[in-house]
């Protein structure tokens, strides 16, 4: 009895949790519209979220961390159901980046718009989780040192094609950005080798 009584009030408390970081996040974003983030306050934050401020320390750091939470909500999201072997890929980790931010395109205008597009450079965690389940890297013969070098490289390679994208006005889709990312790498199509700085994951 007293152990039911104690999973639902964690589940109360773990929906509390999770209302608040998102009434938080909805309010720094709604903020940074407005002002530009390096202005913007905890504690405005908190009153246009009509919380506490005690709240915001309770789940977050700093401001950066509720723009990083949301980012690997995003990001995991799109690369769950890969990883747990649910969805197979028909693609590349290059054409799933940059069709999440195609699809998030205010978000990430919102983030160049208070520079913090740099916060976008965190992707490598996840090209490192996708190497590991499909070990992408030693299947198109990278050895050991590039194989962990690779993430962290590949991440910061799509990160600038996505921030030249924007400055130039966001006229590529996600297959013309890929097929670009790939081109940078001169793997052509026609080349006969397979497109390794895509990752492709089928």
């Amino acid at each position: 009895m007293y152990g039911g009584i104690r999973m639902v009030r964690q589940r109360e408390l773990y929906s509390s949790a999770v209302r608040s970081q998102h009434m938080i996040r909805e309010a720094l974003l709604s903020i940074m519209q407005e002002k530009h983030f390096n202005d913007i306050s905890i504690s405005e934050i908190m009153k246009r979220a009509d919380l506490v401020r005690r709240t915001f320390y309770a789940h977050f750091k700093t401001k950066e961390e509720v723009l990083t939470s949301y980012i690997d909500e995003l990001v995991s999201a799109s690369f769950v159901e890969i990883l747990n072997g649910v969805q197979e890929c028909n693609g590349s980790v290059a054409l799933i980046y940059f069709r999440l931010w195609c699809e998030h395109k205010a978000f990430v205008l919102l983030l160049k718009k208070n520079n913090q597009m740099a916060l976008l450079k965190s992707f490598d965690a996840h090209i490192s989780s996708v190497n590991q389940q499909f070990n992408a890297f030693s299947n198109i013969g990278f050895s050991k040192t590039a194989e962990k070098i690779a993430p962290k490289f590949y991440a910061g390679a799509m990160w600038n094609l996505l921030d030249i994208w924007i400055e130039e006005g966001m006229n590529e889709t996600p297959e013309e950005l890929t097929d670009l990312f790939a081109e940078m790498f001169m793997v052509g199509k026609d080349s006969g080798s397979d497109t390794s700085c895509s990752f492709k994951l089928d």
